[in-house]
């Protein structure tokens, strides 16, 4: 089968199924109702595959016309009629054949909205690629085909890798796309395999159902009119000229590879997905670990070389002495400067030193949510003399949290487009939303970063 015929099969079931299911290992074998829907396969069981839900090494198989699905992980999900049938959903399911160890050509597939990508880049265009270690990865948007009536954002390679590298390249890429867009679909993925490069035969796949999709603050934007309904006064055509920005595949392919290059950096861009899924009285101390994150790993080169200077400076200075000092006391100078590293590591962060490095001035209100880190982090989230004796206090006290992660939203932001290359407008989200959050600024909507 090819991919178009795996997407068909895969989506007749639609319309509910009668199929058949397999458990391998005690050679059952019944028909049953299968239905495809957002978060998998649905099938019944009955009583007399009950006892298998709590065997780990259950192996599900189901079959249609020749077509056959090995069921990886599923879930009790519904129950109906308990006395005879119970639901579940596999939401994790692949080709009898799918081997991740096998060294084979890999694309990825994975439903999306109908805009996506196409906001980055300076044309609508519908794909890109980018060359990441001698690799080229082809990135697009595609409709399967009339029917399906679904977009699919697609990534392919033009060389055979292993499923688990190829997995770990598309989340870099999936990851920097959403936080570049402000969107993020981890709802249904398909990942493919083959012996030949275009899929056209053998084919064969896996899917998982995550059910995630995430919305949050996108860095700029290339419709600046878009905000027409935060502002004052509408822009005009010159200023949305200035303010509207993009980047190029350069500048993307940094991206790729600043996550690829770095997992504290990979999992600390994943904590921005959760922006508006977490409350800001708790989502101020989440900016703060990634910013922090960003500020060590992004610091770490310059500050091993400055301990490392320092260091030297001190046995520089134990040598000029050692014949002047006691034998006791001289070990115990020794054994500092030696662990000087470990002295050193744990002083305050490098919020200072890294926006310096990169180049970014903080401005006055910056500098003052940033001495803030501590009473985040240690859980010191009320203010000293701050009373809450009313919802009102209560919900006051959340919009100017709300105002404090906006703030370090838009450092963060400024930082990890400062390193990868960026240079153009990025949208001043404290001063677009200051009368929700009670606030007064000078300052503009749009933000130039260069």
């Amino acid at each position: 089968m090819n991919i178009f015929e795996i997407f068909e099969k895969i989506y007749s079931f639609e319309e509910e199924t009668k199929v058949y299911l397999h458990e391998v290992e005690f050679e059952k074998k019944e028909e049953v109702l299968l239905c495809k829907m957002e978060k998998g396969l649905f099938f019944q069981i009955g009583l007399s595959h009950l006892k298998l839900l709590n065997n780990d090494e259950i192996n599900f198989v189901i079959s249609h016309n020749s077509f056959d699905i090995k069921v990886c992980h599923f879930l009790d999900k519904f129950t109906f009629d308990p006395s005879s049938k119970y639901y579940l959903n596999a939401y994790i399911f692949k080709s009898l054949s799918f081997d991740e160890n096998q060294i084979k050509y890999n694309s990825y597939y994975s439903k999306i909205g109908n805009l996506f990508f196409e906001k980055l880049f300076e044309s609508n265009q519908k794909f890109f690629s980018i060359l990441i270690d001698g690799i080229v990865f082809k990135i697009s948007k595609c409709l399967i085909s009339p029917n399906l009536k679904h977009q699919f954002l697609c990534i392919e390679c033009d060389t055979k890798i292993d499923f688990k590298k190829f997995k770990h390249y598309v989340n870099n890429i999936i990851t920097s796309i959403g936080f570049l867009t402000g969107k993020f679909f981890k709802n249904e993925e398909f990942y493919f395999q083959s012996e030949v490069n275009d899929f056209s035969s053998d084919v064969d796949f896996f899917y998982r159902s995550s059910d995630k999709m995430y919305s949050f603050p996108r860095p700029f934007t290339r419709y600046p009119k878009e905000w027409d309904w935060k502002l004052k006064d509408e822009l005009s055509e010159e200023n949305h000229n200035r303010y509207s920005s993009h980047i190029d595949e350069n500048i993307f392919t940094s991206l790729v590879m600043l996550l690829f290059s770095n997992q504290r950096l990979y999992f600390s861009i994943r904590m921005l997905f959760d922006f508006y899924k977490t409350p800001p009285i708790s989502r101020v101390p989440q900016m703060f670990v990634v910013l922090e994150t960003l500020c060590e790993e992004l610091n770490l080169k310059r500050v091993k070389v400055e301990k490392e200077n320092k260091q030297d400076m001190g046995f520089e200075i134990l040598s000029k002495i050692k014949d002047k000092i006691e034998i006791e006391d001289l070990k115990v100078l020794t054994d500092i400067v030696e662990n000087i590293d470990n002295k050193l590591t744990n002083n305050t962060v490098h919020f200072e030193q890294t926006l310096k490095n990169l180049g970014i001035n903080c401005k006055n209100e910056e500098i003052k949510i940033l001495s803030k880190r501590n009473d985040f982090f240690h859980g010191r989230i009320i203010p000293n003399r701050y009373q809450i004796e009313s919802e009102e206090e209560f919900i006051s006290l959340e919009l100017k949290y709300d105002y404090y992660s906006l703030r370090l939203y838009v450092l963060i932001s400024k930082i990890i487009l400062k390193k990868i290359g960026f240079n153009g407008y990025l949208i001043n989200y404290p001063k677009m939303f200051e009368s929700d959050n009670g606030t007064k600024l000078k300052e503009s909507c749009f933000e130039k970063l260069k």
